[in-house]
């Protein structure tokens, strides 16, 4: 299907859906992406942040978790954390793989060497326990994020 990507990873390196490349080596939480504030689809808008430390001696940072926020309406609000090393959690309860949250259209599950949160409203989060997360959104998205993506 058609989307559009960003990535980051490395010591950090960012690559923006529109194709820009920058790097910086934060050691902080930050948001990646994540909906504008009434830029929602029919209710619909989610975030992806992650948090950064250093890895190693050198000064390079590394992701050492990522959270998935979906919020659908006004009372449904579910996030999803991938913390390096540790089991998934759902609103701070342990998951096990596959899961599927069928309520929201979600599938939280294990693709090769990544960790995956796929959600039917249009994202899918890629995080390979280290240093690599990709996100790809649906093309009716477009316009309606911020963050360093």
């Amino acid at each position: 299907s058609s989307g559009i990507n960003a990535e980051y990873g490395g010591d950090p390196h960012y690559k923006t859906y529109d194709g820009q490349m920058y790097e910086f080596q934060g050691t902080c939480g930050y948001v990646l992406s994540e909906t504008k504030q009434g830029q929602d689809i029919d209710g619909s808008a989610f975030s992806v942040y992650v948090q950064n430390r250093e890895c190693g001696s050198t000064g390079v940072t590394c992701t050492k978790e990522v959270s998935v926020k979906i919020t659908q309406g006004d009372t449904t609000t579910v996030t999803y954390t991938m913390i390096k090393d540790k089991a998934i959690t759902r609103n701070n309860l342990q998951i096990g793989l596959p899961h599927t949250d069928t309520h929201l259209g979600v599938v939280v599950d294990k693709v090769g060497f990544f960790l995956m949160v796929g959600w039917e409203g249009g994202i899918r989060v890629l995080w390979n326990g280290g240093t690599q997360v990709y996100v790809r959104v649906q093309p009716a998205w477009s316009g309606r994020l911020q963050g360093l993506c």
